[in-house]
């Protein structure tokens, strides 16, 4: 776990980390072509890779991907405006010596997704009766196009990375540069229909030094250093006040973990880390929403002009942050392994957080930042025992962890705009209890029949209220029996159960809203805080290798999600207030390795 301070010091739930495929130092080339097709959607996509490498120790690699769906379908209707399409490219070229070596990369990604259209809603009205009946307003018929609401993304990776190895350590060296334009469209009509109504170009600079010794055989140590120049520039001519403003964001870390083998069975790690962030903006508020939010006592500071009805500000944040960790890992017995971990930890609150002030279409909602939210303070302890004998192997995870000032997103109202009607979702801030736990078991029940199940199951309270926290995940359980019969050319059959329990714990932000009826206004309650019913998928997956061209290894693949089409809603996905989540999914999968 003191690994985590290597990746920054607000990574208060942990890091998962992703490492690129290592390409061999000798004369080889290899690839692979991956072809998908799915019926929920009528869509599909391939992928195709290839990469080279050279006994001198130099390499390359290019892939590229380009995927197509039209509308999704939930059991019994639609899920209109669904439609995604993506193309993405990726090369890289780079050189492996004995002691030392360099690589270059660079990403393209490029997509357009559709947003339910059923989540952008005409007038309070419609509104109040899609959150409290469940049912989508707008249904049309599947349609492969794509039209506003949606989203285009356009994202730029350039990565260089340069190491060297010396006898007693190693040093890893790391520049990155990131452009990201996001674009919004809203349903909008005359001239501004195919005009953006959020224009985001979010370009980042990254550095990253980290050293490993290995001096001693019974004390490791990493050390390093990194920083961040992040840039937000939103353009002015949408027509529309951006979601997110202007800002300047610089963030420097260091950062120091070791490991050390105190004696047999025992493990001890210890990790510190320091990061210091600077945040820089520049933003126009609204009078009304100025004056609403309670601004003018506290942040008077802020303001550098007068527009009118809008204060033009320069809201200016510095955080210090450090953060903690210490534990220790015994080894019970061969089969036997237990950890325990503590950690202190402190995460800013993000731009989003801070200056969000509108429509984010995304998700179908008006969201409100607060420039009062202090950083949220994490106080954890986890614990770990896995076993693995046998036929038998299985990890228990209990942990408890004490937030303080935890940042989160409730309801608190419904907005009519020129845009339609949304729900209001502020940022808030309480001091919190998360405690839960994970649990993971395989068995091989016999040589060829597996069986691997999950539990997780997490409890959150607002200790400021006495109540519990909103958007905690439900407890949830999978079973899957696997069958192998490598014999068989390799044949693979599998069966999930996906077992999700409501989630019974829920705070009440329900609210009145006035809905027309005959013409009058009739206060209404709006049922927003109620989680969905609990729900159980099954899933069926196979796969079998095929002996077709020479030299190339060919596997089939076809699978089922959804079997029983049953109707559900995920309590963490924002579109449940107006549609169910897709139904049932036909896949094939072509692979093949060459």
């Amino acid at each position: 776990d003191a690994e985590r301070h290597q990746y920054g010091g607000d990574a208060i739930g942990g890091v998962i980390v992703v490492d690129p495929l290592k390409i061999p130092v000798k004369d080889t080339i290899f690839g692979r072509t991956i072809m998908n097709s799915a019926t929920n959607g009528q869509g599909g996509s391939v992928t195709a890779s290839v990469l080279k490498g050279y006994k001198t120790g130099w390499n390359w690699n290019v892939q590229g991907t380009f995927r197509h769906m039209g509308d999704l379908e939930a059991p019994n209707y639609v899920l209109s405006n669904t439609g995604v399409r993506e193309r993405d490219f990726s090369a890289g070229f780079g050189y492996h010596g004995d002691h030392q070596g360099f690589s270059a990369f660079y990403s393209y990604y490029n997509a357009e997704i559709g947003i339910l259209r059923a989540s952008h809603v005409g007038n309070i009205t419609d509104l109040v009766y899609s959150i409290n009946t469940g049912q989508p307003t707008v249904i049309n018929d599947y349609t492969h196009d794509i039209a506003p609401p949606k989203q285009q993304v356009n994202h730029h990776l350039a990565k260089l990375n340069y190491y060297r190895d010396w006898h007693s350590g190693r040093l890893d060296v790391q520049y990155s540069f990131q452009l990201n334009n996001r674009l919004e469209y809203d349903v909008r009509r005359g001239d501004n229909a195919n005009r953006a109504a959020l224009d985001l170009d979010l370009a980042t600079h990254s550095v990253q030094l980290d050293f490993v010794s290995n001096a001693s055989r019974d004390l490791r140590f990493k050390t390093g250093i990194s920083g961040q120049y992040q840039s937000n520039v939103a353009n002015i001519d949408t027509g529309v006040r951006p979601l997110i403003p202007n800002y300047i964001k610089i963030d420097v870390g260091a950062y120091a973990v070791s490991t050390w083998d105190v004696s047999d069975g025992w493990l001890a790690e210890a990790g510190l880390r320091y990061d210091f962030s600077h945040i820089d903006a520049t933003k126009f508020y609204l009078k009304s929403r100025w004056n609403e939010r309670g601004y003018t006592s506290d942040f008077q500071q802020f303001v550098t002009g007068d527009f009118g009805t809008q204060w033009k500000t320069n809201p200016v944040f510095r955080y210090h942050n450090l953060a903690a960790s210490a534990g220790v890992r015994y080894k019970v017995a061969s089969t036997l392994n237990w950890f325990l971990n503590l950690s202190v930890a402190r995460r800013n609150p993000n731009p989003s957080e801070l200056f969000s002030d509108g429509l984010h279409h995304a998700t179908g909602q008006i969201e409100l930042g607060d420039l009062r939210l202090r950083q949220e303070t994490s106080y954890k302890a986890s614990t770990t025992l896995s076993y693995a004998s046998g036929k038998l192997a299985f990890e228990i995870n209990p942990y408890v962890n004490r937030i303080a000032d935890f940042m989160y997103l409730e309801p608190n109202g419904l907005e009519y705009t020129i845009r339609g009607a949304f729900p209001v979702w502020e940022y808030q801030q309480v001091d919190a209890l998360l405690a839960g736990i994970d649990v993971t078991v395989d068995y091989d029940i016999v040589k060829q029949l597996n069986y691997h199940g999950t539990f997780a199951y997490v409890y959150g309270q607002d200790t400021n209220k006495a109540r519990p926290l909103i958007d905690m995940p439900p407890g949830n359980w999978t079973n899957a029996i696997r069958f192998h019969k490598k014999e068989w050319s390799g044949l693979v059959l599998g069966i999930k159960n996906e077992w999700v329990l409501f989630q019974n714990r829920y705070p009440d932000n329900d609210f009145y809203a006035d809905v027309v009826l005959d013409g009058n206004p009739v206060p209404t309650l709006v049922q927003i805080s109620r989680p969905p019913k609990a729900y159980n998928l099954l899933h069926f997956t196979s796969e079998v290798d095929l002996d077709v061209f020479q030299n190339v290894k060919t596997k089939v693949a076809f699978g089922v999600q959804n079997i029983l089409n049953t109707n559900y809603r995920d309590y963490l996905n924002r579109m449940r207030f107006y549609a169910n989540d897709m139904g049932r999914n036909f896949t094939l999968q072509l692979k093949f390795n060459f």
